[in-house]
């Protein structure tokens, strides 16, 4: 150090400038093998401070630590409460998860996501002392965290109706084949207007024999059919063709362009063509699923079909007297 200020002392004035700065000793000197007994004046102890615990230097009864223990403990409490209250197949539409259903906004939450669950328990302990709680066990925050729209539950569409489900089998009638249900598509749909056309038949017959012009409110599933013999019998030889342009409800439907899901209405009501639709209630029709518009269709091309139903019996009658007559 004394050198370098007599090399300082030495240039020339009105050169540079230095700053001096002079360290002094360190504070603390650390011996081995110290004791405050043998330690001398120019000597200083440093001891180690031992760890201390944070909920030691703090005032409350109750440290930090120890506090958050407890709000753990209160949050997870009531995180039990919440799938205890709200259990798996308490919702039909989630049925594999612990939903809440707010039935204002028709919204559902999964309350059994943990993270949204604790969410929930700790905005019920923040308003535990208030006297008008906006949350509770029953109430969700909603609009907050994991109870927004976006987090909201979707609601499974259903399954729609199967196109491959059979059509309904229709009860045998006398004289012909009852068809069973598991047939193919196809078979069932052809037995059924074979079924159907047999019926329509069957009525006729009866109509014609009977001398009737008029029609039931509905024909019975299971009509009974013209009374057979086995020997030739001249009033039933005598009887004239069914018209040609009967219609089983198949062709009914198929003539007037009505989809399957007309076709399926009228079954659910055991339409048959012709039959008087007049003591058909609007309730009736509502409930197998016809609209107004819909509904008028059907009465209006089963008016038709009954104006040519009854032009061909009354010529068939007449066909029928004359014959009668002349035999």
């Amino acid at each position: 150090m004394t050198t370098l200020q007599m090399r300082l002392g030495a240039r020339k004035v009105g050169s540079e400038k230095f700053i001096v700065l002079e360290m002094s000793p360190p504070l603390s000197i650390v011996q081995k093998n110290l004791t405050a007994s043998t330690a001398g004046t120019s000597s200083v102890l440093v001891f180690s401070q031992t760890t201390v615990d944070e909920d030691q230097l703090s005032d409350d009864d109750e440290g930090p630590m120890a506090k958050k223990a407890g709000i753990d403990d209160a949050l997870e409490e009531i995180y039990t409460k919440i799938l205890t209250r709200y259990p798996k197949d308490n919702c039909k539409d989630h049925p594999n998860v612990h939903c809440f259903y707010h039935a204002l906004t028709k919204q559902h939450f999964d309350v059994g996501y943990h993270p949204a669950a604790l969410m929930w328990a700790a905005k019920i302990c923040s308003e535990a002392n208030r006297e008008v709680k906006t949350v509770d066990i029953t109430c969700i925050p909603l609009g907050l965290g994991f109870f927004t729209p976006k987090h909201a539950l979707k609601i499974p569409k259903k399954k729609p109706e199967s196109e491959s489900e059979s059509i309904a089998e229709s009860p045998s009638i006398m004289g012909t084949t009852n068809m069973s249900a598991a047939s193919p598509a196809v078979d069932s749909t052809i037995a059924l207007h074979l079924l159907q056309l047999s019926a329509n038949q069957a009525q006729l017959q009866m109509m014609l024999l009977l001398g009737q012009g008029g029609f039931s409110p509905f024909t019975p599933r299971t009509p009974v059919p013209a009374a057979y013999t086995s020997a030739p019998d001249a009033t039933h030889s005598s009887s004239p063709p069914l018209p040609e342009n009967s219609l089983s409800l198949v062709e009914f439907c198929q003539q007037h362009k009505f989809n399957d899901n007309v076709l399926k209405r009228l079954q659910k009501m055991e339409f048959e063509p012709g039959d008087n639709l007049a003591s058909i209630t609007r309730d009736q029709w509502l409930e197998v699923g016809f609209t107004e518009l819909s509904w008028k269709q059907v009465m209006k091309a089963n008016r038709s079909y009954r104006k040519m139903l009854r032009a061909s019996v009354a010529h068939d009658s007449t066909r029928l007297r004359l014959v009668n007559e002349s035999s």
